[in-house]
Protein backbone atom coordinates (compact mmCIF):
# COMPACT_ATOMS: atom_id res chain seq x y z
CA UNK A 1 0.00 0.00 0.00
CA UNK A 2 2.62 2.09 0.70
CA UNK A 3 4.73 2.09 -2.27
CA UNK A 4 1.50 2.46 -4.18
CA UNK A 5 0.48 5.68 -2.45
CA UNK A 6 3.81 7.02 -2.33
CA UNK A 7 5.16 5.96 -6.07
CA UNK A 8 8.74 7.28 -6.27
CA UNK A 9 8.95 9.23 -2.83
CA UNK A 10 8.85 5.45 -1.02
CA UNK A 11 12.71 5.01 -0.98
CA UNK A 12 13.85 8.81 -0.15
CA UNK A 13 10.86 7.91 3.08
CA UNK A 14 12.61 4.62 3.58
CA UNK A 15 16.09 6.33 3.91
CA UNK A 16 14.88 9.08 5.92
CA UNK A 17 13.54 6.47 8.28
CA UNK A 18 16.33 4.53 8.34
CA UNK A 19 18.89 7.01 8.80
CA UNK A 20 16.60 9.01 11.99
CA UNK A 21 16.70 5.45 13.38
CA UNK A 22 19.97 5.28 13.15
CA UNK A 23 20.74 8.51 14.92
CA UNK A 24 18.01 8.13 17.43
CA UNK A 25 17.41 4.37 18.45
CA UNK A 26 14.30 3.15 19.88
CA UNK A 27 15.76 0.87 21.82
CA UNK A 28 19.74 -0.19 22.61
CA UNK A 29 20.72 -3.51 23.01
CA UNK A 30 22.59 -4.85 26.45
CA UNK A 31 22.45 -8.39 25.85
CA UNK A 32 20.23 -8.70 29.57
CA UNK A 33 19.54 -12.30 29.89
CA UNK A 34 16.14 -11.05 29.39
CA UNK A 35 17.19 -9.61 25.89
CA UNK A 36 18.56 -13.13 24.94
CA UNK A 37 15.04 -14.92 25.71
CA UNK A 38 13.07 -12.47 24.64
CA UNK A 39 15.41 -13.26 21.25
CA UNK A 40 15.19 -16.64 21.18
CA UNK A 41 11.25 -16.56 21.25
CA UNK A 42 10.84 -14.00 18.26
CA UNK A 43 13.78 -14.73 16.38
CA UNK A 44 11.42 -16.60 14.25
CA UNK A 45 8.81 -14.29 13.09
CA UNK A 46 8.76 -13.19 9.86
CA UNK A 47 6.55 -9.99 9.12
CA UNK A 48 5.35 -9.86 5.48
CA UNK A 49 4.05 -6.37 4.10
CA UNK A 50 0.53 -7.19 3.17
CA UNK A 51 0.29 -8.15 6.87
CA UNK A 52 1.23 -4.10 7.80
CA UNK A 53 -1.30 -2.97 5.66
CA UNK A 54 -4.61 -4.64 8.19
CA UNK A 55 -2.39 -3.55 10.98
CA UNK A 56 -2.18 -0.08 9.89
CA UNK A 57 -5.48 0.41 9.50
CA UNK A 58 -6.61 -1.24 13.21
CA UNK A 59 -4.02 1.40 14.86
CA UNK A 60 -5.97 3.64 13.14
CA UNK A 61 -9.26 2.72 14.23
CA UNK A 62 -7.66 2.33 17.62
CA UNK A 63 -6.55 5.70 17.59
CA UNK A 64 -9.86 7.70 16.18
CA UNK A 65 -11.93 5.52 19.49
CA UNK A 66 -9.05 6.66 21.94
CA UNK A 67 -9.41 10.30 20.99
CA UNK A 68 -13.37 10.61 20.78
CA UNK A 69 -13.39 8.97 24.04
CA UNK A 70 -11.05 11.80 25.15
CA UNK A 71 -13.46 14.47 23.90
Amino acid sequence: MLRSTLGSLHGDLEQALAQHFATYPVYVLNHSPFEKAAGALVKDIIIKEESLEPLYFLVKFLGCLYNAALK
